[in-house]
């Protein structure tokens, strides 16, 4: 296999030390980032092994009851399917740019990489963020660590720590402090700002401001935020520092795409398409973890900060992409593409995007890569994908029985041990014929 199919094909997902090998590129030298990752960053590379295993493990998990089940252990199929372009190689390079994202940016957070660490809120330069010290400390206001209030330009961008928040709106960050009843009030996103005069302005998530009692566009909020109502006017400010995944980001576009960004084929934008999705997933969905201050726990005061998802609900997300997947064509300008039906939308950055149909994924094929579904377990209840109707390809399904242990009767004996018995059930198992 020649240095181009094995950089920018499947195998920098199966075999990720092969781009480093020497004898895997006599036809070209490394150079750029990619050459640093391979050179001097070991302790990267580990992260990157663990991010793709981490990909292929949730892409298992998410496929679980569907006909093709991303069995990736099996590397031949697994090659064969990712030489294509259909849908499911589209999830294969997002959820994997999204396990890389997420692996080295909990590996900056735990401290596991020099190069980096957590990430401050503060503003720095453009490109500051993956150094040590990730986006600088805080700035005091008034005395103690916390965010700068106003002075900020109107046209200047915020930061992408309330990003999560509303996917399409860009929020202004600059408050010290917030009550949670403002920011759930009515669903929406309030803060007020207490100017130098005294006198307090309310802005919007866009940076301009509302009269006062006005409203601003509704934002998604975290699940968590609930938690922090409690009848009164509690009150937060950013503190710590958020998970550096900005340095996550990067440090996936240095490894999957360095490669690819010199071409412009439809197969090559759309990977490079996929691959953003993927960590936009994880970047977009951060979400905000709070610790409570105040006496006999209280909670009068909340230090917040920024914090990676569940990576199980980063591929529940590209899961529904998947389903959702546009087909494209290359447009004629021959660096663009546009959907194949022309009553189709533009996908979006979130959208995944594919060009070839999938294969019947019903039968053993070493071309295609399917590995059939002869003996797969189906559901006999349902009509969805885990069915058996759909699952066993109108073959039919066999039927048995299994027995299954579990803890039953269980109680509490003092101090401290708790006996319970061992019930045996009876299921049924249903498997494609």
């Amino acid at each position: 296999m020649n240095w181009n199919k094995l950089a920018e094909g499947s195998n920098v997902l199966l075999d990720p030390d092969r781009v480093c090998e020497s004898k895997h590129r006599k036809s070209r030298r490394l150079s750029g980032k990619l050459a640093d990752i391979c050179k001097n960053d070991t302790s990267l590379m580990r992260e990157i092994h663990r991010g793709i295993s981490l990909g292929f493990r949730e892409c298992e998990n998410q496929f679980r009851h569907n006909m093709w089940n991303c069995s990736w252990t099996i590397k031949r199929s697994m090659r064969r399917i990712l030489a294509k372009d259909t849908r499911e190689t589209a999830f294969v390079h997002a959820i994997t740019a999204a396990g890389i994202t997420y692996a080295v940016t909990k590996a900056c957070t735990m401290g596991d990489l020099l190069e980096c660490s957590c990430q401050k809120h503060t503003k720095s330069k453009p490109g500051d963020e993956g150094r040590r010290g990730g986006r600088g400390g805080f700035r005091p206001a008034g005395g103690g660590n916390r965010r700068r209030v106003g002075g900020n330009r109107a046209n200047q961008n915020p930061g992408p720590h309330i990003a999560p928040y509303q996917q399409n709106v860009n929020a202004n960050p600059a408050y010290s402090t917030l009550t949670a009843a403002e920011i759930a009030r009515n669903g929406r996103v309030q803060a007020s700002v207490r100017r130098p005069n005294g006198r307090a302005q309310r802005h919007s998530p866009k940076g301009g401001t509302v009269a006062a009692g006005g409203t601003v566009p509704s934002v998604g909020l975290p699940q968590e935020l609930p938690t922090m109502l409690t009848g009164q006017e509690e009150k937060w400010k950013w503190g710590g520092c958020d998970d550096n995944v900005n340095f996550g980001v990067r440090k996936s576009k240095d490894f999957l795409d360095a490669r690819l960004r010199k071409k412009s084929d439809i197969k090559t934008l759309v990977r490079l398409h996929n691959n953003d999705a993927g960590r936009l997933a994880v970047k977009q969905f951060m979400r905000m973890e709070c610790k409570c201050h105040g006496l006999s726990g209280s909670c009068t005061t909340k230090t917040c900060w920024m914090k990676l998802p569940p990576f199980s609900e980063v591929g529940a997300r590209l899961k529904e992409h998947f389903d959702g997947a546009t087909k494209v064509i290359a447009r004629n300008d021959g660096h663009s593409f546009m959907p194949d039906d022309a009553t189709i939308k533009l996908p979006t950055k979130r959208d995944l995007v594919y060009t070839e149909d999938s294969d019947d994924f019903c039968e053993p094929n070493a071309k295609t890569g399917s590995l059939g579904t002869h003996g797969r377990e189906c559901n006999i209840t349902s009509s969805g994908v885990d069915g058996c109707s759909l699952m066993c390809c109108k073959r039919g399904q066999s039927h048995s029985q299994v027995e299954v242990k579990r803890n039953c009767n269980c109680s509490f004996k003092w101090c401290c041990e708790v006996t319970c018995s061992t019930c045996i059930d009876i299921q049924d198992v249903y498997t494609c014929k």
